[in-house]
């Protein structure tokens, strides 16, 4: 709670104000004094002896000030300070019983006492409906920063000066109201229920901010509290068994992987299944693997080409659409701190079992592999078993810290929402480090004026990603019942690098991960930028500026002189690969929203234009035969044969229009329509513009008839088109350079479509 002190300025005389309880006013207070050449200290320490007053001064100020020769007879202390003022320039402040000098060095003959007298203010919130206290309501004196929120009992209690006449009540979900002072000290208040606000609204293929039991078509919200109920590391995970008909699939147990997600069956016969990911406004290019779960306030999910029609062209998989927490959610003039953590293992739930028998003769104790059966029937147990589960797996630890502030200004005028999070997960695979993430994210919201508004979403997130356990399951997999991975070579450096017999060529896949490099370095940068202005009451335009920068280094190592899993006598030649990748995509946004009352009608209608552009600069390369050992090697210059250099550039552009109506009347009767049109560079020369639409209506049945024990009952129809971009080579002939030599796509087309 802040205090804001505030002065009542008075020259000659003094009013009178509300006086608190133990508190006295100079007005009020009579003297008499009688001063011949007195010192400043003296005066007040005679005043301080004959009233209830206390003075608070620096000895600076006033020791060396000209001593004082003045009398009064049954004068108020305000009349004396006046006079004392005026022959020697302090200035004087009551406080409640302090009063505190300053020195004005000032030569006006007219000085200023001023009179500050607190008063204290109590009383209770509560529901309007239930008559339930309401904990964490914001009591504001208005017009001032001075303010308090009610305990869990609905209490609240704080000081304000006398010349506070209105408080000021607030939360969320409640209308704010404002009650006058009137004198009171204890000012008891109900809010009501903010209908409108306690709506779940959906903002994906609307107009604007929508109840959803007003949409013609389907949309599936899901609140953030819901995602943290479930320990998760991807956002995409979270969302397992929340939507109805989603599929999430991993393409990959290795941290840092991305689930695929599929909300519709099978829409194209190339291309990947994954819907449109909408992250704060921007058009995504990555996967969800660096959002943080925390951060999320809600995702609302579009199955529908229906609903996912206002995003044309790359809506055919659908769409999901990701809002992050802001500071406008709080009571104004209050702030909170977040800090969660995280501790869990990775498990792995199943592993096929091996024979425990083999086909060869078993001789005291010992497996001969070099005497096959006569049957060739795998019955012969093998003597020792050893478990390749617990060599090669371990629990996988995951870790996550993270910390968060939201705070919103008195007034409302500036929010913020910033946090940073720190992710370490290690998978389930023994000497391999996992990924580990760091992201910063920082949401900001400011009133320019009234009318003009400005909203910043940024997130910055960097991944370092072990990859050393990619494609060795098959090693694991086919290795001998009996094997033992931990075994050391013949010349005792770590893990034999041939323990099978049955399949002798086959590695140890401990001994590759322990000798070899394969690392992702990945920055991705997340932001949007809008401006909106109330051109009229019912006429806003705003504009809005997205991207999505992705940056992306991979670097392998197969150091020169690691024994061969084929003959051990033999060193490999080592091998090196290093790879960049660069992805920068960008949107450009233009709106114009309207919106009208007329009698029973409303209506929402919205214009829009929608720039997008996309490059991808990519850059590989690689090659074998080493010309040193070890594992410092980091230059290409040291690959000697099989070099291979592979570079790619790529540029998308789009422009988009589109429009969409909403009418309702009497929120019983619903209709909505959309039209879009999409130009692509993906689209060929002849159909290089393609059109988008939606129609959808509904009927809010419980509107017109009660039924009992039904709160809501609609029917709905929607009809709706929405499409995807193809890929390059289903535009053009595709022709492939290799070292100097062209070869044609195995995939190409003779004409453009």
């Amino acid at each position: 709670m802040g205090i804001l002190v505030q002065s009542l300025n008075l020259n000659g005389s003094l009013a009178a104000n509300v006086r608190a309880q133990g508190v006295e006013n100079v007005n009020d207070v009579m003297i008499s004094v009688a001063y011949e050449a007195a010192t400043m200290p003296e005066i007040f320490s005679d005043i301080a002896s004959k009233t209830p007053f206390s003075f608070v001064y620096d000895g600076q100020d006033v020791d060396a000030m000209t001593p004082l020769t003045l009398r009064y007879d049954n004068q108020s202390v305000a009349d004396v300070l006046i006079e004392v003022s005026r022959l020697s320039g302090l200035g004087f402040k009551q406080v409640n019983n302090s009063i505190y000098v300053k020195n004005r060095h000032t030569k006006s003959k007219s000085r200023t006492v001023e009179v500050v007298i607190d008063q204290p203010l109590s009383g209770k919130v509560t529901d309007q409906e239930s008559g339930d206290p309401l904990p964490g309501v914001n009591v504001l004196a208005k017009g001032t920063t001075v303010g308090t929120v009610t305990d869990i009992d609905g209490n609240y209690r704080f000081t304000v000066n006398d010349e506070v006449t209105t408080l000021v009540f607030s939360s969320i979900g409640y209308e704010a109201q404002e009650v006058e002072v009137g004198g009171r000290s204890t000012i008891n208040v109900t809010l009501v229920p903010d209908v409108q606000k306690l709506e779940e609204l959906v903002v994906t293929g609307v107009v604007t901010g929508t109840p959803k039991k007003k949409l013609g078509f389907a949309v599936e919200k899901i609140e953030g509290d819901l995602l943290q109920n479930v320990p998760a590391t991807n956002v995409a995970s979270s969302l397992a068994g929340k939507v109805p008909g989603l599929k999430i699939s991993a393409g990959s147990s290795a941290p840092g992987s991305n689930p695929d997600i599929q909300l519709r069956n099978a829409t194209t016969i190339f291309g990947s299944s994954n819907p449109l990911i909408i992250v704060d406004g921007v058009l995504t290019e990555g996967n969800l693997s660096d959002i943080n779960v925390e951060d999320i306030a809600s995702i609302e999910v579009v199955k529908g080409a229906a609903a996912a029609s206002l995003y044309g062209s790359r809506a055919s998989n659908g769409v999901v659409n990701i809002t992050t927490k802001r500071g406008t959610g709080l009571n104004e003039g209050s702030s909170e701190v977040i800090y969660r953590t995280e501790f869990g293992q990775s498990f792995i739930p199943f592993v096929p079992q091996k024979t425990k028998s083999i086909n060869v003769a078993v001789n005291e104790n010992q497996v001969d592999y070099d005497s096959p059966s006569p049957d060739g029937v795998y019955d012969n147990p093998y003597p020792k078993l050893t478990d390749p589960v617990d060599q090669f797996f371990n629990p996988g630890r995951f870790m996550t810290h993270y910390l968060a502030f939201r705070g919103n200004s008195n007034q409302g005028k500036t929010a913020v929402f910033s946090s940073v999070q720190y992710t370490d997960e290690a998978g389930v695979v023994k000497l391999a480090d996992g990924r580990q993430r760091t992201n910063f994210r920082l949401n900001l919201d400011h009133n320019v004026t009234d009318k003009l508004k400005f909203s910043a979403s940024n997130l910055f997130a960097r991944n370092i990603i072990d990859n050393r356990a990619d494609g060795i399951w098959d090693m694991f997999y086919y290795a001998d019942p009996d094997v033992d991975l931990l075994q050391p070579n013949d010349d005792g450096t770590p893990y034999k690098v041939n323990p099978n017999r049955i399949n002798p060529r086959l590695a140890n896949p401990l001994y590759n991960i322990y000798n070899t490099i394969n690392n992702t370095d990945r920055n991705r940068f997340i932001g949007n930028y809008r401006v909106a202005y109330d051109l009229l009451d019912n006429l806003q335009i705003s504009a809005a500026y997205g991207l999505d920068r992705i940056e992306s280094n991979s670097f392998g190592l197969n150091p020169k002189g690691l024994l061969r899993a084929d003959n051990p006598d033999l060193r490999q030649p080592g091998s090196i690969f290093e790879s960049t990748s660069n992805t920068f995509a960008q949107t450009l946004q233009a709106d114009a929203l309207y919106f009208r009352q007329w009698g029973d009608f409303n209506a929402k209608f919205r214009l829009q234009y929608l720039h997008e552009s996309n490059e991808v600069n990519a850059f590989s390369g690689s090659g074998t035969h080493l010309a040193v050992l070890g594992k410092d090697v980091r230059s290409l210059e040291q690959a000697s044969e099989d070099i291979n250099l592979s570079s790619t550039i790529t540029s998308v552009v789009a422009n988009n229009y589109s429009s969409i109506l909403q009418l309702d009347y009497k929120e019983k009767y619903i209709f909505d329509g959309l039209f879009r049109r999409d130009g692509v560079s993906l689209f060929g020369p002849n159909e290089r513009w393609q059109n988008f639409y939606r129609i959808s209506g509904a009927w809010r049945i419980t509107e017109d008839m009660e039924l009992p024990g039904v709160q809501e009952l609609k029917l709905r129809s929607s009809y709706g088109v929405a499409g995807l971009r193809p890929p390059y080579s289903a535009q053009y002939d595709v022709l492939f350079l290799t070292n100097g030599t062209i070869n044609p796509g195995e995939d190409k087309k003779e004409t453009p479509i």
